[in-house]
């Protein structure tokens, strides 16, 4: 399941990117997926976006949270 670290990061480090923007997750998806879906990980493990796209998402607000609370390292699910 190394998939999951992959969206995991994913949904975190886009976050980061994006923070200043202050988007939502829906609104930075697009990008997400195609990201994913370049990635050498997602072909390998031939995981699509809709099974990654849950995963990042909760990645991405656990990042928010972490974030807005002041918790630098939000935590793995």
């Amino acid at each position: 399941m190394l998939w999951r670290a992959a969206a995991i990061d994913l949904g975190r480090r886009s976050y980061t990117r994006h923070i200043s923007h202050s988007l939502q997750f829906e609104q930075a998806e697009a990008e997400l997926a195609r990201e994913w879906n370049s990635s050498h990980h997602a072909r390998d493990q031939r995981v699509a976006w809709e099974t990654a796209r849950e995963v990042a998402r909760d990645a991405w607000e656990q990042a928010r949270t972490a974030l807005q609370s002041g918790d630098a390292k939000p935590s793995a699910r």
